[in-house]
């Protein structure tokens, strides 16, 4: 079932109304917190993910934003004018664009500096975010499932933590990373180089190269090191069969192969070099 909506409201049958909040861009905030993203891709289409993102980003915030990636990966000129790229030397021969992009995540700590949240490409900011800057935890994510609908995914969790990797699952401790808050105290740089050490350990064990059953066992021995991180801040829709009236950063599921409609926004914004708003709201329309 597809939601229906207007440039100010969107109406779906059965999760409910969700009213967007107007902000002009001359009414744009400051955030303190930097934000940083990790893009690995031999598409410009993956790029596009990015533009979304970033562009949904400045409709309501003027700050800072940091892109790791790899020696290889090109942008489009929106990304570059818009965001500091750092290029990582990725010494590792023949590795996939998952594994690259994986090995730069679980070790942001080695590159960020100070304070950041940590974004996903698939992610839109659909309110104003400042509440992030007041939030003082060393390291806080969402919890991947937080919905009592929720079952398991089967991509990144239960079953590949508890068969391959890990001895049980605690769901109330089972983070996503799709959106990371760090307050970049010397305590949670650290996190990320052993949660990257784990992430190396996790793909050796089990040929995956996804990172969050290590996030989980890292945590879990660091005594639960991670907070939990309101989940308005990091809105799967996907999990759940309502919507958040106060969602700020919806974190849409994908599947490029199977999503005409996003396929086709992802090659314009890719030939044509611009986001517009109806195309973020398309998005927001199909995946809230």
């Amino acid at each position: 079932i597809y939601a229906l909506g207007t440039n100010d409201k969107l109406f779906h049958p059965v999760k409910g109304i969700f009213e967007f909040q107007n902000h002009c861009a001359r009414n744009r905030t400051k955030l303190c917190t930097k934000i940083i993203y990790v893009s690995v891709s031999e598409s410009l289409n993956y790029s596009s993910f990015l533009c979304l993102s970033i562009c949904s980003l400045l409709r309501y915030h003027q700050c800072e934003i940091n892109v790791l990636t790899d020696n290889d990966t090109k942008f489009l000129p929106f990304i570059e004018h818009h965001a500091s790229i750092e290029r990582i030397n990725i010494a590792e021969e023949n590795a996939t664009v998952e594994w690259r992009s994986r090995y730069l995540k679980t070790q942001i700590g080695r590159y960020a500096r100070g304070r950041f949240l940590y974004l996903d490409c698939d992610t839109i900011v659909v309110r104003p975010i400042d509440e992030i800057d007041s939030c003082n935890c060393d390291l806080s994510c969402s919890l991947e499932y937080n919905s009592v609908y929720a079952v398991d995914m089967g991509y990144a969790h239960s079953n590949v933590v508890g068969e391959n990797y890990s001895a049980s699952l605690c769901r109330n401790v089972y983070f996503n990373s799709g959106v990371m808050l760090c307050n970049g105290s010397e305590t949670a740089l650290d996190f990320f180089d052993y949660w990257h050490s784990e992430w190396m350990k996790y793909v050796e064990m089990t040929g995956k190269c996804i990172d969050q059953p290590s996030l989980y066992k890292a945590n879990m021995l660091r005594n639960g090191f991670i907070k939990e991180l309101p989940s308005k801040f990091n809105w799967m829709s996907h999990m759940h069969q309502h919507m958040c009236t106060d969602c700020r950063i919806l974190h849409y599921w994908h599947n490029m192969a199977q999503d005409c409609d996003l396929n086709n926004i992802l090659s314009s914004i890719a030939n044509g070099g611009s986001v517009t708003d109806e195309m973020i709201n398309k998005i927001l329309f199909k995946y809230m």
